[in-house]
């Protein structure tokens, strides 16, 4: 029910560089996205970036959330509270 919350039902694989599933990226709005991660502990990260689409910083990502050690019963809650800012 989150990911509808936060993303409308759309989503995309975060994965290595072998091709192993490692996380999920949920787009919340125009030019910010929710990326959550496993972590080795098996611990989550959550973070939602916002990518630059005008000025010299064009195309940069800039972090504006960011929660590590999130417990698996944790991600719902943490993730919708990423995707929501002032």
């Amino acid at each position: 029910m989150n990911v509808l919350a936060i993303s409308g039902g759309r989503w995309g694989a975060i994965r290595t560089d072998e091709g192993y599933p490692i996380g999920v990226v949920l787009p919340s709005s125009t030019n910010r996205v929710v990326e959550i991660t496993l972590g080795g502990s098996d611990t989550y990260t959550v973070r939602r970036y916002r990518q630059i689409v005008k000025g010299e910083r064009r195309g940069d990502d800039v972090l504006e959330f960011d929660s590590a050690g999130v417990y698996c019963e944790e991600i719902g809650e943490v993730a919708y509270r990423a995707s929501v800012w002032q």
